[in-house]
């Protein structure tokens, strides 16, 4: 019986029981399509409802299903391989929220306090208003972070787009193992959308980190995975074994004591069928200077979030300021403040900065794929 509806079922990944760790059942979910259904897609013209879409994933099969049912889009239309996602509000202190996200975000409001220090003063209180996920291409570009320095009435609010510096996802090819696809590591690993769900790999000191390798299937393969701390030093070793019916292979590691701040390096080797480098990825382990939304003001304040073995604090000097630089110097090497738009100006403008109106990553640009009008007299929206 036609229910109107087509639910985008690959069974082989959805039942993959990756939801026991929060509910008691093991049952089946459909996958998100993506732009390799869209053939599917258009061959049913009998479905109203596709399940399921998810832009954060996806958004070529979305905007080819756009044009396919109300046409393309006008040449040179902007940001339609983009695609926004907020993922913190400052008037929305719930779930959005995270010490070691926070922590991030104010590092960046010091930093580029340091580049805008011809419109921006010491004195002027930063406040990070909101953040976007920015994506490029259906693959994560950078967070755009809107800060305002100064008083609510007349300060000057302004975006910046901050850029990885960190590999954290390597394609393989010209290996002896020809059956190597790609290796990343991340958290929140989504084992039927195969996408890390912290999109923007903001890792702290307590996150389970997950290592990836794709693999052709068909082939087994055996891999020793080094996990290397910033110092040098290894600190976690762990075996994966690639199964030949799967095309992929995770392995989860917490370093509950030894997570060291800082750049973090796996370097993998195979096993199988000869001992050979593989290559190796990144990822930062990032420190905190908040406890439960508090701010780390003393000692003690550092040996609850961990840092007692790494930040050594010299007397005399501003515990604050010491604390705050060695995070930064950690932002520093993780991230690049790759672009700064300006929303509105402060009482001593910024020479040289373009409204944000006008640049093209900016939130508050122009998207008109995701722009709302009436419904027409025919039922179409566009």
């Amino acid at each position: 019986k036609n229910n109107l509806r087509l639910a985008n079922w690959k069974r082989s990944l959805g039942c993959r029981c990756q939801y026991k760790a929060i509910v008691d059942w093991c049952g089946c979910s459909p996958n998100d399509f993506t732009s390799g259904d869209f053939d599917k897609i258009k061959g049913m013209s009998d479905k109203l409802f596709g399940r399921k879409f998810e832009a954060v994933v996806n958004q070529d099969v979305i905007n080819r299903l756009d044009f396919h049912l109300f046409g393309e889009y006008p040449s040179g239309t902007p940001a339609l391989d983009a695609y926004w996602e907020n993922v913190y509000n400052a008037d929305d202190f719930g779930e959005s929220y995270d010490d070691t996200t926070m922590t991030l975000y104010r590092s960046v409001t010091r930093l580029l306090r340091s580049e805008l220090s011809q419109c921006v003063s010491a004195g002027d209180l930063a406040h990070v208003e909101d953040v976007h996920l920015y994506r490029r291409n259906d693959a994560f570009e950078a967070l755009i972070i809107k800060i305002r320095y100064g008083p609510a009435d007349n300060g000057g609010v302004f975006e910046v787009k901050l850029t990885p510096k960190v590999q954290s996802t390597k394609a393989l090819s010209n290996l002896r193992v020809p059956s190597f696809r790609e290796m990343s590591v991340g958290a929140k690993f989504d084992k039927k959308e195969y996408i890390y769900r912290n999109y923007a790999s903001v890792l702290g000191l307590a996150t389970q980190v997950t290592f990836v390798m794709r693999h052709a299937s068909g082939t087994a393969a055996d891999v020793t995975l080094n996990f290397i701390a910033p110092s040098g030093l290894v600190v976690k070793s762990r075996q994966l074994h690639l199964k030949a019916e799967w095309s992929l292979g995770d392995v989860a590691v917490d370093f509950e004591g030894s997570a060291e701040p800082g750049v973090w390096t796996v370097d993998v080797s195979s096993q199988s069928p000869a001992v050979e480098s593989v290559g190796s990825v990144q990822f930062v382990l990032y420190p905190r200077e908040f406890d439960n939304t508090e701010v780390v003001v003393d000692q003690a304040g550092l040996e609850r979030v961990g840092l007692k073995n790494y930040l050594h604090v010299r007397e005399g000097l501003d515990f604050r300021e010491q604390l705050e630089q060695y995070v930064d110097s950690i932002t520093s090497k993780a991230w690049l403040l790759s672009g700064t738009c300006c929303m509105s100006q402060p009482g001593k403008p910024c020479p040289g900065l373009v409204q944000c109106s006008m640049t093209p990553w900016s939130s508050l640009s122009p998207d008109p794929k995701s722009d709302l009008s009436e419904i027409k007299p025919n039922g179409r929206i566009r």
